[in-house]
């Protein structure tokens, strides 16, 4: 596993057992907008834990963001994030 930046997301986000990929990303201020999470999806350009994310209705789990290893998330060919809930 690449050494990443973190990114630490707040329980009171999360008000379901699942969040969408594309509101996932978003709210971890690693893309500007939907439309440029859905563009990189569109492209095959994001993987979640070495999976690559094919679909914009794809539901992340929220108790994978509680794990300690969080998920990893990579962003077209170099850019990585550990997304996290704190606490």
């Amino acid at each position: 596993r690449p050494e990443a930046p973190e990114v630490l997301l707040t329980l009171r986000d999360f008000p379901g057992a699942t969040i969408n990929i594309v509101d996932l990303l978003t709210l971890s201020k690693l893309f500007p907008s939907k439309s440029e999470v859905r563009r990189m999806i569109e492209q095959g350009g994001l993987t979640l834990d070495g999976e690559k994310v094919d679909a914009m209705t794809l539901e992340v789990d929220v108790s994978r963001l509680k794990d300690p290893e969080g998920i990893l998330m990579k962003k077209g060919k170099k850019s990585f994030h550990v997304l996290k809930i704190k606490g």
